[in-house]
This record gives structure tokens, sequence and C-alpha cells, in this order.
């Protein structure tokens, strides 16, 4: 039974609620726009969402994604030897790949909470590990898109 994804879009994600638990990227709360004057690192300084251009706010204008693999699948990884980041969601940090992809889950929500991005995109095999057959990576996907972190913003079928 296939899993039913948007086909057209990137999936929303809700705004982040009071409670802000970071587990991976230690944050106490999302990241925001604080003005060209800004000292703080982690801070927006030109990019304010609210900001109304045309009658829209930027948030409206520029519809922000999050790459699934690209920022959290892929190991570093190049033609000149093996993956060159330490992630403690990595595949050597975990014996069960469920568990590891359980993990990336983790990860990549609080962060696209972190940065308040409103959309993400991936490919099935970003976000879980491949099975013996069809079925059990389907399986797999179903069990990765019931995880905590991933379930209130993944539609599944």
């Amino acid at each position: 039974m296939p899993i039913d994804l948007p086909t057209r879009d990137t999936v929303p994600l809700p705004k982040p609620s009071g409670q802000f638990n970071m587990k991976y990227f230690n944050l106490e709360k999302p990241i925001e726009f604080k003005g060209t004057a800004s000292t703080d690192p982690l801070s927006f300084r030109h990019y304010d969402p609210e900001e109304k251009v045309m009658g829209k706010s930027l948030k409206e204008h520029l519809r922000f994604a999050a790459c699934y693999w690209h920022n959290f699948a892929w190991e570093g990884s190049d033609i000149f030897g093996a993956p060159a980041f330490t992630r403690p969601w990595a595949a050597q940090n975990f014996s069960d790949p469920m568990d590891q992809a359980r993990a990336k889950a983790d990860a990549a929500f609080e962060m696209f909470a972190c940065l308040q991005v409103p959309f993400y995109c991936f490919h099935d095999v970003d976000a879980r590990p491949e099975g013996e057959s069809v079925a059990e990576s389907d399986s797999n996907l179903r069990a990765i898109a019931d995880t905590p972190a991933v379930l209130p913003r993944c539609p599944t079928g």
C-alpha cells in the first residue's frame, strides 16, 4: 500500500509551540529576526518574515524549504574519502538502522523548528533504511512517518 504524500509542494510545518525541547542543537528558542545591528550569531539580520513587501509578508514571498538529504543524510564523503561529518545521528552510532533513522528525523525536525523553516523536501530513502523488499522499505517509511518528530508534519495515507 503506497504512502500518500503531497506531490506538488512540500509539507508545511507548524510553528514551534511554547515548549522548545532541544536534544541536538541546544537552543532555548527558535532563531529570530533581530535586525542588522544584532551581534547574535544565531539571529536573522536581514530576513524579517513579517516585513511586508507589495502587500505580502516576506514569509509569503519566500517559501523556504530545507532539504533532508543535504542537511541530515549526507555524511560528507566525496571522491577523496570517507565521511567527514561527525553527527550524533550518524549510522555508525547505531546498531539498529531504524533507531538511526528515528534519531535523524528527530535532529532534522528539531533544526527545521530552530530555523523556522516552513517546508521540507525529501526522498523516501533519506528518511528510512532500505528493506529486504519493497514492502519492508514501505513499512520502514511508515514507521518513520509515525515518529513523534515527524507525525504532526508528515501526512500519511
